[in-house]
């Protein structure tokens, strides 16, 4: 790719990321080591695979945590039906001494 540029005009630190944006418009002649125009695609369907694997390893956690929300509060809803009954029994007996 030709610059349109005599002289880099990139004389500041910056990411790979913005070297190669500034190399594909032209205003540097020096892409980032990484940088390969036939490569770009191939590293794109590397990152969406591996955000897709995160994102349903984040799926499964999320259900993870969810069967065990309901079953902490199963529990405790079945805790509180027990102590209400009981509440109820002994409340029955505490009634009849008034």
């Amino acid at each position: 790719m030709s610059s349109r540029f005599e002289d880099d005009l990139i004389d500041f630190p910056c990411s790979d990321d913005w070297r190669d944006y500034y190399y594909e418009r032209g205003f540097t002649k020096f892409p980032s080591p990484r940088y390969s125009k036939g490569n770009n695609s191939e590293n794109s369907r590397n990152l969406t695979e591996k955000l897709e694997s995160l994102i349903k390893a984040i799926e499964e956690q999320n259900k993870i945590l969810r069967d065990l929300l309901d079953f902490m509060v199963t529990k405790e809803m079945e805790n509180v039906y027990r102590s209400q009954k009981k509440s109820k029994t002994s409340g029955g007996s505490l009634r009849k001494l008034l």
